[in-house]
């Protein structure tokens, strides 16, 4: 049996921690008991952090402490920080943010007259400018969202246009999940030092996680760069360039967001550089030395990949690993302590912050504080939350100088890009999903110069087949950038950017049926919207056609969300005909994933790299999502059920009052789609997640 025990550790700044092998947790890493903890013990005293240390021990010691159901009778017998520390992990902390932001800031409903737009698009197209229009918010001096050229927005950004005050409700990842993707960081500056990259480029990918979803830059710093560094932005990439030379230091701005020095974590961040390539030598040492003579100079390709997957086994449980996460983490508290008295923020038991509500009527105010949760300025570095937050929601009396008439009744969701899919069949992330069958409207930001390729498609399919597709609305932008000699009007550029869309939606008519092709087409005829100039403060004089535009979508945006009245008669069907499309869709799905295993091969399917597939799975196992990157396996199971079931739907045996007009038919199939959708998006997650959690720990 396994002897644990817990010690004592401190930070320079903090008080004292305790670290233990926790014996009736599972660790996720190796699907055994024995997950790693990291408490704070709320105190600076050693005679008092070394008692409660003790009393730990003797819970560790004795498996009669090793049930939840022995809380009660622990709870007499040791100091309760011991007590909360021990048994708090046995129980599941809620992780549901958006529900704490419900708490927090409540949606308005449809019944107070609210409608609900969602706005989805491939990254860059210009979704959160868009946004910026919507809401009103000054491009120049308020910059609120943040926007970039790359992918940006990766906390779900909710807007509640009303009257009252300005008020905030800022949610953030746990730290599980901070920890988990730390540790990718160090993995990967690992693998980094293992091919031989120079110490910039170490650095670089140590703070910068390879999926640019979490740039802990923003949080830490880029470091100080070497004296042999061209510049701290400036890695090994580069280092060929005419921008090599041409670093410049970041001047202190933003004084908004507090004074802090960062010599203390530019030293941390260089011993941790220090470590990552000693332990990377070390692992790789120890991994090439069990190897052997296996391989011979032929297999050098099998020979690389074994050694990287072996240094990631070795790294995910080594202790030097976990002390350099922790220090890392330590330095991003500090940046808590920087919001001061302004708002409340919240911890949980770990002390690891959970969510921060203020209001004030000072909308500048208002704005600059934001910043520090949503800014990805450069001169912020060293002082920002951004990457450390998952979700931001915001209410007050927003409104665009060209808006005419009352304060528009608008929830505006903005998330996270849909990515640029290679297959047009691909499916949408299930949280997209779930996010539209919620919306009263759904605004594809496309930009005009390129529309509708491959993700933008595989929105429009997956509202097709979920009887979503009378909520499409589609604002083109860019449209300045649509120019030609044969294009010498607007109506000319605008017939131009929306044939592009005849082709995508022939295809979908011709796979799925015309009832999934119908109310797109419509949608594409009556709700396409074209913007020019979007990313800077428009003016109803100098910018004409464009405020037209937007007012036109704005009144559309607030008339949507009614569904047609169903008709008496109903669609009658047999039940060997679902039989038969289950069956399809199943053998499709297996089909579609074996090849991405890499088992069977396909000329429309992509064999997966075992780091992805790796990758995947951890994040079933640790990190509670269903996805990576586009692996998608729930998703796409959803999908190929979704679309074999739209097409048995538009074919029923007879109806039980007579034929109903076409439009009556569009009608039903929508309904049952959208009814059929959820239930079939909750059988996908259960059969692939909820109930292969051990297969998923195991791999």
């Amino acid at each position: 049996m396994s002897t644990y025990q817990a010690s004592k550790t401190r930070t320079q700044r903090a008080g004292w921690s305790v670290i233990f092998r926790h014996p009736a947790v599972v660790n996720p890493d190796t699907g055994k008991p024995g997950k790693r903890m990291r408490y704070g013990l709320g105190t600076r005293d050693d005679d008092e952090a070394e008692i409660l240390v003790v009393a730990l021990n003797a819970m560790l010691a004795d498996e009669r402490w090793w049930s939840a159901s022995a809380r009660a009778e622990a709870s007499g017998r040791f100091p309760d920080r011991v007590v909360d520390i021990f048994f708090g992990p046995m129980t599941a902390e809620a992780r549901d943010t958006r529900a704490r932001r419900e708490e927090l800031l409540p949606l308005p409903s449809a019944n107070e007259g609210y409608r609900t737009v969602l706005l989805l698009g491939t990254t860059g197209a210009g979704k959160t400018t868009v946004l910026r229009q919507l809401i009103g918010t000054d491009p120049e001096t308020e910059r609120f969202p943040t926007t970039a050229t790359g992918r940006t927005t990766i906390a779900d950004t909710e807007v509640i246009i009303g009257e009252g005050d300005y008020s905030a409700a800022v949610t953030f990842f746990s730290l599980d999940e901070v920890t988990a993707h730390l540790q990718d960081c160090v993995l990967q500056a690992a693998l980094a030092s293992h091919r031989g990259e120079d110490r910039s480029e170490i650095r670089r990918t140590l703070l910068q996680h390879r999926d640019e979803r979490f740039r802990f830059n923003y949080v830490l710093g880029n470091g100080a760069p070497a004296d042999n560094d061209a510049s701290e932005s400036v890695s090994g990439l580069l280092a060929n360039t005419s921008f090599a030379s041409r670093g410049a230091a970041a001047d202190k701005g933003m004084p908004e967001l507090g004074e802090l020095s960062l010599d203390e974590t530019n030293q941390l961040i260089d011993e941790v550089v220090d470590r990552v390539i000693a332990i990377s030598d070390t692992a790789v040492a120890r991994i090439e030395a069990d190897l052997g003579s296996v391989l011979t100079d032929e297999d050098q390709l099998v020979r690389s990949e074994l050694v990287e997957e072996g240094l990631d086994e070795y790294l995910r449980d080594d202790d030097d690993v976990h002390r350099l996460t922790d220090a890392l983490v330590d330095e991003m508290r500090r940046r808590f302590d920087l919001i001061g008295n302004i708002g409340e923020l919240r911890r949980n038991r770990q002390s690891w912050p959970t969510s921060w509500v203020w209001s004030t009527g000072d909308r500048a105010e208002f704005i600059r504080q934001l910043r520090r949760f949503t800014s990805n300025s450069k001169i912020g570095f060293g002082r920002l939350l951004t990457p450390l937050v998952d979700g931001v929601r915001v209410r007050g009396p927003f409104r665009p100088a060209w808006h005419e008439g009352d304060t528009p009744r608008l929830v505006i969701i903005d998330t996270e890009g849909l990515g640029h899919t290679v297959d047009s069949a691909s499916s949408i992330s299930t949280k997209f999903t779930r996010l539209i069958a919620e919306a009263d409207a759904v605004t594809l930001v496309d930009s005009s110069k390129h529309p509708i390729q491959a993700a933008p498609t595989a929105l429009l399919r997956s509202l097709a087949r979920t009887g979503h597709g009378a909520k499409l609305h589609i604002c083109f932008t860019h449209f300045d950038a649509v120019t030609g000699d044969n294009l010498p009007t607007p109506a000319d550029r605008a017939l131009h950017v929306v044939k592009a869309c005849d082709g995508v939606l022939a295809r979908i008519g011709q796979d799925l049926g015309v009832f999934a092709e119908r109310p797109l087409r419509a949608r594409v005829r009556d709700a396409s919207f074209f913007l020019a100039d979007c990313h800077r403060k428009l003016n109803a004089d100098d910018d004409e056609l464009t405020v037209a535009e937007f007012r036109r979508l704005l009144e559309s945006l607030q008339r949507s969300g009614d569904r047609p009245t169903l008709a008496e008669t109903r669609p009658v069907y047999d039940r060997t005909n679902l039989v038969v499309a289950i069956r399809d869709a199943v053998e499709g799905f297996h089909r579609h994933w074996r090849a991405i295993l890499g088992l069977t091969t396909s000329n429309e399917v992509d064999k997966a790299h075992w780091a992805s597939i790796k990758a995947l799975s951890r994040r079933f196992a640790v990190m509670n999502q269903d996805e990576y990157r586009n692996l998608q396996p729930v998703a796409d199971l959803q999908a190929w059920l979704q679309d074999q079931v739209w097409l048995m739907i538009q074919s029923p045996v007879t109806w039980t009052a007579g034929d109903p007009s076409v439009d009556e038919k569009q009608a039903m199939y929508d309904e049952l789609a959208n009814r059929l959708s959820e239930r079939v998006l909750a059988l996908a997650h259960e059969r692939i997640f909820a109930q292969r959690s051990r297969e998923w720990n195991h791999a």
